[in-house]
């Protein structure tokens, strides 16, 4: 085995370069760790100088890497904890513990969510369910207005077309005070000496003109009203003479 002083080694780089003036590019980590196991792979023991020699550059610097490097190798050779049998298992025990606890508390989030997403759907179906049932209500609604809409349009049509356009039960005969104006004789209800002839009298209307009617029920109430100023009249001549 040859190991060179620094002394040595200087005067060998200097040898090599070829100029004592010239030095070389600087050497990298990279460079002296290929270097390093290059003389471990050929059984030679790794020294700084022996480093310098392969690489040059300085005894600090390359020194420095070396030692980098063995740090490397102790890691790598570094023999493996054996962990105790009694913490294994209780290691074991604590990780299944662990996930026991986990999965339990995953497991009633679960049913948690799940339970409250369907009370929600129940309740959406509820409410969806109400929301149909009143819009069949009000389209059942709209139907049989509508229908009587146009039952009230054929209505009028008729009336317009029947009655035209005679002024008819705008005093409409009849025995009940609540519901009528006129009596039988035409007198106003209440009302003594009020008489109203015509077609207003008429609770309802023909197809014909009313003309006929009216004008008899008009010679009817003529006589009537007749009749009574002459009986009254003649007894007032009675009472005078």
């Amino acid at each position: 085995m040859i190991y060179y002083s620094s002394i040595a080694t200087t005067i060998y780089y200097y040898i090599q370069s070829g100029d004592p003036m010239e030095r070389k590019a600087k050497v990298t980590q990279d460079a002296v760790t290929d270097a390093c196991d290059e003389l471990m792979e050929s059984g030679k023991n790794v020294t700084v100088n022996a480093i310098i020699a392969m690489t040059g550059d300085s005894f600090s610097t390359i020194g420095a890497m070396v030692k980098n490097w063995k740090a490397e190798q102790a890691l790598k050779t570094a023999p493996a904890i054996e962990m105790p049998e009694t913490v294994k298992t209780a290691m074991h025990k604590a990780v299944t513990v662990i996930w026991d606890a986990a999965s339990s508390l995953a497991s009633d989030e679960i049913d948690r969510i799940r339970k409250e997403a369907g009370e929600g759907i129940d309740k959406a179906k509820i409410e969806l369910s109400e929301y149909v049932g009143e819009i069949t209500r009000l389209e059942k609604e709209l139907e049989q207005s509508q229908n009587i809409t146009a039952e009230t349009g054929k209505r009028l049509s008729t009336a317009m077309s029947a009655y035209g356009g005679h002024h008819i039960g705008t005093a409409i005969m009849g025995l009940d005070l609540k519901r009528s104006v006129v009596g039988p004789d035409c007198r106003a209800h209440g009302v003594e000496n009020l008489f109203v002839p015509g077609s207003a009298v008429f609770p309802t209307s023909g197809q014909a003109n009313p003309t006929l009617t009216l004008v008899a029920l008009s010679l009817r109430l003529a006589e009537q009203l007749a009749g009574g100023l002459c009986g009254r009249a003649h007894d007032a001549t009675a009472a005078v003479s």
